[in-house]
């Protein structure tokens, strides 16, 4: 029984490492399908599976050849950075390793939410590479998967064949994802990438316009405390960027949901109407979603009846939410509730990395799928992940404008200081980081250096400081605001 085991095994990573090799999207060969019309995705048993060979394939190569970066300078690190990422030879934009062979959706919401950022680019090169790669990728989700639920993943297989994959349940940030990477092209100053938005609009707008509906359709009213909302996560877990915490009933989700169908309204599918044409009012709906995580004065992760954490113990970092997200702050209502999750946040001395200056996803580790908790413990727990500081340091700064204090701001610039700090002493960008300021691995994972994530910390970088990340006016401790040093 063992050899047969044994026998079956090698033959799915053989099998895997096979189509790994074929379908690599840093493969020259690889591109030219994707320009093509009828690229197929599928989600049969036999697909699932090869995609998941794959995808074990690429996760034990990783962590067999993952090579230490050199520390170095960060304005060298970035152009690196940018070059090996926006590649027109790659087939849609990679998180970098192990992430490279395979495309998330909703990485245009969370990880790189505005890649046309002026203040991001290194030349004109850099701009045209973009948007040819947002285009494509856009492309590629949208071909695949037509008018079909689109799934957390796609993994291409060989030409044309793609896998469609759900990691770790049904998204709730996919159709977000894509209406983001649409909105990149559409608010750009370059006039090609508004022409592909436009195009991609008038082609694939019917098919959009039935995802939202199918989305719309998965809503369910919730009553908890007398208080209604329409949740998609009312029966089980929906995958969204902290996809490995096995909860239900989740502000992160809520506020995916909202802000799919506010983008999708500023896009102007169903014109314009998305929220009325499901029965909902958009600012009646985000109140609803305020005042049912916001119950207690600060936001929680969850309001499952199960979930028993008080206080902090029930505050995650992805509650930041996205870029042109949920949060606006356009009524005192709203900025109190993040300033009290953020001041708990602050509070808390569990909630922070060894450096004290950028905090964890959440100050526990969370109820794990069962693979998780022995693969990636503290995976979306106690870890460290780069591009949540970087939204939260973000949301930081537009709350002391709001508020008039100054401290969020210095908190913000504090979290970015030390994410440079970190990216050139690993000499790379890094996915996450654990609690003693190394690369978080595991026996089977080490995380990514994120180099499409890069411009996202740049372009925050950028609004803190006032200068670019690949300026050669590099932060020194003379340019760092005293205050800043005096609580380090």
């Amino acid at each position: 029984m063992l050899h047969l085991l044994i026998y079956a095994a090698s033959g799915y990573l053989v099998v895997g490492a096979v189509i790994y090799l074929w379908g690599h999207p840093r493969r020259e060969r690889a591109v030219a399908p994707i320009n093509a019309q009828g690229a197929e995705g599928r989600s049969n048993l036999i697909y699932r599976q090869l995609a998941h060979s794959v995808q074990a394939v690429n996760f034990l190569v990783h962590s067999v050849t993952a090579k230490e970066h050199r520390p170095a300078a960060i304005a060298d690190l970035y152009e690196a950075s940018v070059r090996r990422a926006f590649n027109t030879k790659f087939q849609f934009i990679t998180t970098g390793t192990p992430h490279a062979r395979a495309f998330y959706p909703r990485n245009f919401a969370w990880f790189y939410p505005d890649l046309l950022d002026p203040a991001t680019l290194i030349d004109d090169e850099d701009m045209q590479a973009r948007v040819v790669l947002i285009e494509r990728s856009l492309h590629m989700v949208l071909d695949t998967m037509r008018m079909r639920p689109y799934t957390t993943t796609i993994i291409p297989l060989a030409g044309k064949h793609f896998a469609t994959v759900n990691y770790i349940t049904p998204p709730s940030d996919s159709l977000l994802g894509v209406l983001a990477g649409i909105e990149q092209l559409a608010d750009s100053r370059n006039a090609e990438a508004r022409r592909h938005a436009a195009e991609i609009i008038e082609r694939y707008g019917a098919d959009i316009e039935t995802q939202l509906a199918l989305f719309a359709e998965r809503l369910r009213p919730v009553v908890i405390n007398k208080r209604t909302c329409l949740l998609l996560d009312a029966k089980g877990n929906m995958s969204s960027a902290t996809d490995t915490r096995n909860e239900r009933m989740r502000f992160v989700v809520s506020a995916n949901v909202w802000t799919t169908f506010a983008k999708a309204e500023k896009l102007g599918f169903m014109g314009g109407e998305v929220f009325g044409r499901f029965g909902l009012e958009k600012a009646a709906y985000k109140k609803q979603i305020l005042e049912l995580f916001g119950r207690d004065g600060y936001v929680v992760n969850s309001v499952a009846p199960e979930v028993k954490a008080k206080r902090a113990d029930n505050i995650t970092l992805d509650f930041a939410h996205v870029y042109k997200g949920f949060w606006d702050f356009s009524h005192p209502d709203e900025s109190g509730l993040f300033k009290n999750t953020a001041d708990l946040i602050f509070s808390d001395p569990t909630f922070r990395d060894i450096s004290n200056n950028c905090y964890f996803v959440s100050n526990k580790n969370p109820r794990y799928h069962f693979l998780h908790r022995y693969t990636t413990p503290a995976y979306h727990g106690r870890t460290v992940w780069s591009s949540f500081n970087v939204e939260f340091a973000d949301r930081l700064m537009d709350l002391a404008t709001m508020t008039g204090d100054g401290s969020y701001r210095e908190r913000a610039e504090r979290i970015l200081i030390q994410l440079k700090n970190a990216t050139e002493r690993h000499g790379g960008y890094p996915e996450l980081i654990d609690a003693d300021g190394a690369f978080y691995r595991t026996w089977i994972y080490k995380s990514a250096i994120a180099d499409s994530w890069f411009p996202r910390f740049a372009g925050v970088w950028s609004r803190a400081f006032g200068y670019q990340v690949r300026s050669t006016n590099e932060l020194s401790s003379r340019s760092v605001p005293a205050r800043i040093h005096a609580r380090r």
